[in-house]
C-alpha cells in the first residue's frame, strides 16, 4: 500500500476515500502490523518509528462518539449502598414444632374417617348373624368376623377419645 519511502499509492488513498464515506472501520491490510522479537533488534539496526501528530476529521469525530458513550448519566450511587447489609430480624421460632398428626386439624379430619371405618368393621364382621344363611357372607371365617369385630371397637374408642381431647382443645383456645 504504501512505498518504500513512504508515500501511499494512489490505490491505497483510493481505499481511504472509499472508507471515510461509510460508517464501517477502515480495513487493514495483512502487513500492516509486524511482530518484532526484541532480541533480534540489534544496536546495528536502525528502527524508525514515525509518530504522526495529524489527526483527521474521521478520527476526532469517533474519539467524541466514543467519549459520549463512556459519559455516565446517572448520579453515583451513595457510600451506603456498597456497605454490607443488616440482616432482618428473624421470626422467633418456636422450641418444639409440633408434629402434623398432633394438630388440631389433622385430629378434626381424622374423627370421620375413624367412625367410617369403625362403622363398616362392625357392620362386616356382625354380617354372618344379620345376613341371610344363603349370603356369601354368612359364610366368613370366624377368626375373621372375631378380629373385624375388635378392630371396629379399637377405632371406634380411637375416635371418641379424639373427639373429646378436640373438644378440650377448642375450649382452651376460647
Amino acid at each position: 500500500m504504501t512505498s518504500s519511502n513512504g508515500v501511499a499509492s494512489p490505490q491505497a488513498a483510493q481505499q481511504m476515500d472509499d472508507v471515510k464515506s461509510t460508517d464501517e472501520p477502515a480495513p487493514v491490510a495483512e502487513d500492516a502490523f509486524v511482530q518484532v522479537d526484541p532480541e533480534e533488534l540489534n544496536e546495528s539496526q536502525d528502527v524508525e518509528v514515525v509518530i504522526s501528530d495529524e489527526v483527521t476529521d474521521e478520527q476526532a469525530h469517533i474519539a467524541e462518539e466514543q467519549a459520549d458513550d463512556a459519559a455516565v448519566i446517572a448520579p453515583a450511587p451513595s457510600p451506603e449502598a456498597f456497605a454490607p447489609k443488616r440482616k432482618a430480624p428473624t421470626r422467633p421460632v418456636s422450641k418444639v414444632k409440633q408434629p402434623f398428626y398432633a394438630t388440631l386439624r389433622f385430629r378434626q379430619t381424622v374423627i370421620p374417617v375413624m367412625l367410617t371405618g369403625g362403622a363398616l368393621f362392625l357392620l362386616v364382621g356382625l354380617s354372618p348373624v344379620l345376613v341371610d344363611t344363603d349370603s356369601p357372607l354368612a359364610d366368613l371365617p370366624t377368626a375373621l368376623t372375631v378380629s373385624l369385630c375388635a378392630m371396629a371397637l379399637v377405632l371406634l374408642g380411637l375416635a371418641v377419645m379424639n373427639m373429646l381431647q378436640v373438644k378440650h382443645q377448642l375450649n382452651e383456645q376460647k
